[in-house]
């Protein structure tokens, strides 16, 4: 049985769907974080349910079905609600009989208003040095020893180029940390370029509000480094917080990927209407800062310059999902950002609100 970070960060994030299906036949009313996820989307489908045809339902469940990754589909679906909440009709696409056809995923509708909205979603890991379940299970080979003998603090990991993934490797940074421990320097190299960086401490039972462990484990993360947590849990409290970032010298691809998406999804509009493209890249706290002197923004504006249609007014990127609890509850938001094609030719219609 899998257990630990492995568990906990890939293992049930990637499957909730259809553990929430399953819990959902057992466990009502009893909410739990994997049905809670499930009901979320079971409402949206819901309320989306009506606009669609029987060959666009059809279509759906199908591709759910058969779905190796959940992911673009349900940002296709969180996409249309976002859209529905703020007033617009959705008129789903048909799908197409003749292949090597492309059409958007879906067209809003506002009076005489229409825009085609295109979705692309970025898996976790592409393009990526560092590949997040070869991550996690470092973490539990780790964490373990650490965890038994009270230790409390943060493991810096910084690799040259892409993660290694041979037992060599790993069992070697476990022996790398246990030297550490006891001798009186605190960061140490392999041949590799592998670094190792620790600030270990014996303090006995120390309890600590969760909140607080994960705001001081993001403060200056870099924008593609991991990071996991490894405690007992008491509520919203954490005994004996062990905290891994693991980062790589090396850039991700990760732009040039989101780059090729939008090339991609140029194409997939009809030509008659004002169009935009929202995109969905994971593991984004914030997308604070980079509404212009960023890759991403430097990129995007390429692709405004270089191959944007004339009717592509917008290009949207958004992330996972958090809970804020505040005093009237729990509300959920989504990092989002929009960067607007100065070169949009306004006689396919006018811009529309894209975020409340």
């Amino acid at each position: 049985m899998e257990s630990g970070a492995y568990l906990h960060y890939w293992l049930l994030p990637n499957s909730s769907f259809w553990l929430g299906l399953q819990e959902a036949r057992q466990q009502l009313p009893t909410i739990t974080d994997s049905l809670e996820k499930t009901l979320e989307i079971a409402a949206k489908l819901q309320t989306l349910y009506y606009s669609m045809s029987s060959r666009v339902r059809n279509d759906l469940r199908t591709r759910i079905l058969n779905a190796d990754d959940l992911s673009p589909i349900f940002f296709e679906i969180d996409t249309a609600a976002h859209f529905w909440q703020l007033g617009y009709e959705i008129e789903w696409a048909e799908p197409l009989d003749k292949p090597g056809l492309r059409i958007p995923e879906f067209t809003l509708i506002n009076g005489s208003n229409k825009v085609e909205v295109e979705c692309k979603s970025k898996r976790a890991d592409s393009g990526r040095k560092i590949h997040r379940p070869d991550f996690y299970k470092l973490v539990d080979e780790v964490a373990a020893s650490l965890s038994s003998s009270g230790y409390i603090g943060k493991v810096n990991i910084v690799v040259p180029d892409r993660m290694p993934i041979h037992n060599t490797w790993k069992k070697q940074v476990a022996t790398a940390i246990d030297q550490l421990l006891i001798s009186t320097v605190l960061h140490t190299q392999f041949n590799d370029g592998t670094e190792i960086t620790i600030d270990l401490h014996k303090l006995g039972e120390i309890v600590i509000p969760a909140e607080k462990v994960v705001v001081e484990a993001r403060k200056n993360i870099h924008p593609y480094s991991y990071l996991a947590i490894i405690a007992k849990v008491y509520g919203n409290w954490l005994t004996n917080p062990l905290i891994f970032e693991l980062k790589s010298k090396s850039d991700d691809r990760s732009i040039k990927n989101i780059f090729d998406n939008l090339k991609d999804a140029n194409h997939q509009f009809t030509g008659e209407n004002a169009s935009m493209i929202c995109c969905f890249v994971p593991e984004v706290d914030s997308f604070a800062g980079l509404q212009q002197d960023s890759a991403l923004f430097r990129m995007t504006a390429k692709f405004f310059k270089n191959h944007a249609k004339p009717y592509v007014f917008a290009v949207s990127y958004s992330s996972n999902f958090f809970r804020t609890i505040t005093p009237f509850g729990i509300s959920k938001s989504s990092p989002s950002i929009s960067i607007e094609n100065p070169f949009y030719d306004e006689k396919f219609g006018p811009r529309i609100r894209m975020f409340q």
